[in-house]
């Protein structure tokens, strides 16, 4: 076992009925979990693993975790001297699996199958009930739909397509009704805030297409409620239980006894339903069981999926006040070079920013000693003459790291998002140089199901130009018109649009090939696009999906980036010597040898930091639209900004570069030994970037 700090220790042994761990990068938080869980059975005969409820972030975080305390559990009942004591380690080893150690989603729907039928005011559920992910996408297109008829009807003007397109609209409408979803907000608190403010809107236009809005997302709503019958999502589970946590004093008391502990691993990612539902059950007395919260709030970055960086303050002011606050500051993963660059870099711009952004400026502490520390020797800079040439930059270190026999498993490469990730493997595989491309689940991510997405896209709207483009460059045609046209001759013969979406999957494979594949793994290709057909069999088992629903499935599965891994090839194992490719997003609690963190001179897009509609506590939903239509050659769109948008969207642009900084403080400490920077001569020091922030 490895040997503990001094801080470690402590957070095994605290006893107070309330503790937050906040755990640094690095600092060895998943061994003081496990090593706390075993201590709690050391020292109480009487309890289980079964009493314990244990949260954590993935489902592949939730793996990890079982495989170590069934290590640590193995090494207990086999040292254990005494009968009774051996025996029973030996039951909480065979009945590890089946404990209650799961996503925060899995944990939800746990206790609503405890509770059974219940009816609320605004909600009922039923174990038999499904987790379904199509509901959504129907509600959406059948409300823009019935909206726009019923418009055309009164023969009103449709102020938001004198804007945009159809499609554009669909896109801003869904981000607003997930945006009030993810955050845990009321629908109904929302929208009689944006009413209430329209009466101060002093611009026609705008005032008009809030209007818009606002239909348009309760019809959304009233469908959704409708299509979610003996249904429901993983935003359901969230918000389903945080009800009946609060509302049923019965059942809340029922929960609080049927758990001794509840241990919550990354909670500085955790949302206001999130906090709810551990308060209700947790209040902080005898009444409830013991609290064990850890997290890192320098490392907060999914604000996109809800995380809530106000509820994560407010449960660690909570905890100070009634319980304990633990700190884990010592770094075992990198060398302490390494560490003492990451907090030199944060140090400064903690010292530098004028308010601009909030970074908490704790620092790490190195393994070794301090003293004769050259940071220098923690990174490499490699600065590309210009922005675009920073893959052949990144191609040229990698083969030269070939040509000096180095193993290119030690390097991986971190990207801030999936579409740097495709287009530097593309680069990657123009040059030659082995790499694979890895995430915790990036089935629908893959080009092949890409594709097929834009083949039945077009099957259903063949009327689309973009779609016939986009279905002709697919990788089973590439601009081949003539088999493109003799696949649609053979579509035209059969009953296609009849099929089930299985089926069509069928008919679709069978009449398709992967042109110019010598860049493609087609063992995994063909797996994958099997495994697609299975996740559609099972889908369309309990959905009954169209074609249609079926392409707004995969759809909305591409687009959200669904958890759903690869297919599994059974392959010799051996060191294939290949560079990895992988989000920050999807490194986060990994670690590597040496990290190589390109596009650092990348500006942050308008459409990131000003997006087209934000959400206000106090004035509800405010919007900007640029003209989607823009027939003069200016490159500034004329801006239909609501009020009060940009004195409310400049609190969100401070927001949004704080968990910038967070990303990169993600990026950095996932190496063990050495980070290679690549970045552009040409960046302008006044831009706000990762490479200024590195070097200024």
């Amino acid at each position: 076992m490895p040997t503990l700090t001094t801080e470690q220790i402590q957070a095994i042994h605290e006893n107070s009925n309330l503790i937050l761990v906040k755990a640094g990068a690095g600092t060895g938080k998943t061994e003081v979990l496990t090593r706390r869980v075993i201590r709690l059975l050391q020292d109480d005969p009487n309890l289980s693993i079964q009493d314990m409820a244990i949260i954590t972030f993935t489902n592949k975080a939730t793996e990890n975790l079982i495989s170590r305390l069934k290590e640590y559990l193995y090494h207990q009942w086999k040292n254990e001297i005494d009968p009774q004591q051996k025996q029973r380690f030996r039951y909480e080893l065979e009945g590890l699996n089946t404990a209650p150690i799961s996503t925060i989603h899995s944990f939800c729907k746990q206790i609503l199958d405890f509770v059974g039928p219940i009816s609320l005011d605004d909600f009922s559920y039923s174990p038999s009930f499904r987790i379904s992910s199509i509901a959504l996408s129907r509600a959406i297109d059948d409300a823009l739909e019935q909206w726009l008829e019923n418009m055309q009807k009164e023969t009103k003007k449709i102020y938001h397509l004198t804007i945009m397109p159809v499609h554009e609209l669909k896109k801003q409408v869904k981000k607003a009704y997930n945006m009030i979803r993810s955050k845990g907000l009321d629908f109904n608190d929302v929208i009689e805030k944006t009413r209430i403010q329209l009466l101060l809107e002093e611009g026609d236009v705008p005032r008009k297409l809030k209007t818009e809005l606002i239909d348009i997302l309760t019809s959304i709503k009233c469908l959704h409620d409708k299509y979610k019958l003996q249904s429901l999502d993983t935003d359901d589970l969230l918000e389903y239980c945080a009800k009946v946590l609060t509302r049923r004093a019965d059942i809340r008391e029922a929960i609080k006894k049927k758990y001794k502990h509840l241990f919550i691993d990354e909670f500085q990612d955790t949302s206001a339903y999130q906090t709810e539902i551990m308060k209700s059950i947790c209040p902080g007395d005898q009444t409830g069981p013991n609290l064990f919260v850890v997290g890192d709030v320098k490392q907060s970055i999914y604000k996109f999926r809800g995380a809530d960086l106000e509820s994560y303050s407010s449960v660690e002011q909570w905890i100070e006040s009634n319980g304990k606050v633990l700190h884990l500051r010592t770094n075992f993963r990198s060398t302490p070079e390494l560490v003492m660059f990451v907090n030199q870099v944060f140090d400064r711009i903690s010292k530098n920013n004028n308010q601009k952004y909030t970074f908490s400026p704790e620092s790490l502490r190195p393994r070794t000693g301090q003293d004769n520390i050259d940071i220098s020797k923690a990174y490499d800079w490699i600065l590309a003459p210009n922005s675009a040439d920073q893959s052949n930059c990144l191609v040229e270190f990698l083969k030269k790291q070939i040509s000096n026999n180095v193993n290119l498993n030690d390097f991986t490469i971190l990207f801030r998002s999936n579409y740097e990730v495709v287009e530097y493997s593309n680069v990657l595989t123009e040059a030659n140089i082995p790499h694979k491309i890895i995430g915790g689940g990036d089935l629908f991510n893959q080009q092949e199901i890409v594709d097929i997405y834009k083949l039945v896209n077009f099957i259903i709207h063949q009327d689309s130009q973009i779609g016939h483009e986009e279905a002709l460059q697919t990788i089973y045609f590439q601009n081949d018109i003539d088999l493109f046209q003799e696949f649609l001759d053979s579509i035209h013969n059969t009953q296609f649009k009849k099929m089930t979406p299985a089926q069509s999957l069928d008919y679709i494979y069978k009449h398709i090939r992967i042109k110019n594949a010598i860049n493609l793994n087609i063992k995994k290709v063909n797996a994958n696009l099997n495994k697609l057909k299975e996740l559609t069999r099972k889908i369309n088992r309990n959905e009954n999906l169209s074609l249609y629903h079926f392409k707004d499935w995969l759809l909305s599965m591409i687009s959200s980036h669904q958890d759903e891994p690869q297919a599994d090839i059974k392959q010799e194992q051996r060191d294939d010597n290949s560079v990895t490719l992988m989000t920050i997003h999807k490194s986060k609690g990994l670690e590597f040898p040496n990290v190589i963190l390109p596009e650092l001179d990348k500006q942050y897009t308008q459409t990131v930091l000003r997006p087209a509609i934000i959400y206000d506590e106090n004035t509800g939903l405010e919007i900007e639209y640029k003209q989607y239509y823009n027939e003069s050659k200016s490159k500034n769109k004329p801006t239909f900004p609501s009020t009060k948008y940009r004195e409310k969207v400049a609190n969100l642009e401070k927001d949004h570069y704080s968990e910038e900084l967070r990303v990169l403080y993600v990026a950095l400490t996932r190496a063990e030994e050495k980070l290679i920077l690549i970045g552009s001569q040409e960046c302008p020091p006044s831009r706000i970037c990762f490479q200024n922030w590195l070097i200024e």
